[in-house]
């Protein structure tokens, strides 16, 4: 497995982020183009916060694209808070087809405003999350700065792997070298952060 960050070196909070990219396929690869907090406002720094599994969700995470190998031609996206998340069942996720993603280049965008988190393939609107009145920061972290990662993982938890047909790791080693391409990455600030 293999990521690399602009943790440190650049974040952004609003704009529209667009990464050009071509995905590898492979049972058992598990590429994402994802933004982490750049310096976590809400995570407690308690004992108590400390031993919750979910405490870095307080922050939030934006998963603009993640794929499995196993399953080519299909992308997700989701918003995940403390509130929403795959541990309490109430991830806000969606899925999107894309025509030959490991054959050829395809743009995964984001469009952040203070109220709203809209995910593109190639220019179309397939997902949006949206801040809703008297949320929190439970709910609604993405009042910060975030920085961005993109990573090739090889196995996890993102699809099943049977394990009895791919030992040891349910990684279909014979497809490998994987590739996840990257042609061009672009932001775009918001001007005016009112909308």
């Amino acid at each position: 497995s293999a990521r690399v960050k602009t943790e440190g070196a650049f974040s952004f909070e609003y704009g529209k982020l667009d990464v050009v990219a071509q995905l590898p396929a492979g049972t058992g690869a598990w590429p994402a183009i994802w933004l982490l907090p750049e310096n976590g406002k809400y995570a407690l720094n308690t004992p108590a916060a400390q031993s919750d599994p979910n405490n870095w969700l307080r922050d939030g995470e934006i998963d603009i694209m993640e794929a499995a190998g196993d399953t080519p031609n299909s992308v997700t996206s989701s918003a995940q808070s403390y509130e929403y998340n795959p541990s309490n069942n109430n991830e806000r996720i969606a899925s999107d087809s894309v025509s030959n993603s490991a054959t050829s280049f395809h743009d995964y965008e984001l469009q952040w405003t203070p109220t709203t988190l809209t995910f593109l393939v190639d220019g179309q609107v397939y997902h949006t999350v949206s801040e809703n009145p008297g949320d929190s920061y439970l709910q609604w972290p993405y009042n910060q700065a975030y920085y961005l990662i993109i990573n090739l993982a090889m196995g996890g938890d993102n699809s099943p792997q049977d394990k009895s047909v791919y030992p040891p790791d349910g990684i279909d080693t014979s497809t490998l070298p994987w590739f996840l391409r990257v042609k061009s990455i672009s932001y775009y600030p918001m001007l005016n952060t009112s909308q």
